[in-house]
């Protein structure tokens, strides 16, 4: 048996097995695949009436972004929850179709920090269409994620309104 080789310039950090906790979940994962699966066209074209809405009646709300130690800190959190609902998405999708997600991490792939879900046991998916909807689930959860801010932007005022519009263009 011949050990992997190694990549300096994708250097992974798995943070563990998720199998037993993803196991646990019954079929919880095969209710959240239809249901992303389901939604995701209307998530979509919400998000994009919400943004043409937003541009026409608030065309300063896409100006210049004003650096404050508040919004790196927010920059920071919103780029680990896009990150881990993304990765997440795809594990728990590939675990509807019985796929097993060996590991779960953080990387530095060529000196960027990056998330990832091992899924490449998709591969021994019998059908095209499973191991499709596996890779655009980590899009579909952040599809979910921009319309649940820009709902919760049209919502609010003053501040967080702000931020919540940032936190939808990272999605």
């Amino acid at each position: 048996r011949r050990s992997p080789k190694r990549d300096i310039f994708k250097i992974k950090l798995p943070l563990g097995n998720p199998n037993d906790r993803l196991n646990r979940l019954g079929q919880l994962p095969v209710l959240y695949r239809v249901l992303l699966n389901r939604l995701s066209i209307v998530f979509c074209l919400f998000n994009i009436s919400a943004l043409v809405q937003i541009a026409r009646h608030n065309p300063q709300s896409f100006g210049a972004i004003h650096f404050t130690p508040w919004l790196v800190l927010f920059y920071i959190a919103s780029i680990l929850t896009a990150g881990v609902c993304h990765e997440l998405s795809h594990a728990i999708v590939a675990k509807s179709f019985g796929v097993n997600v060996p590991a779960i991490g953080t990387m530095l792939f060529y000196l960027h920090p990056s998330f990832y879900a091992d899924v490449s046991g998709i591969r021994l998916l019998q059908s095209r269409g499973p191991r499709i909807n596996v890779l655009l689930a980590g899009v579909m959860a952040n599809n979910l994620l921009l319309s649940i801010a820009l709902f919760l932007y049209f919502l609010t005022r003053g501040p967080l309104s702000t931020y919540l519009l940032y936190f939808a263009w990272m999605n």
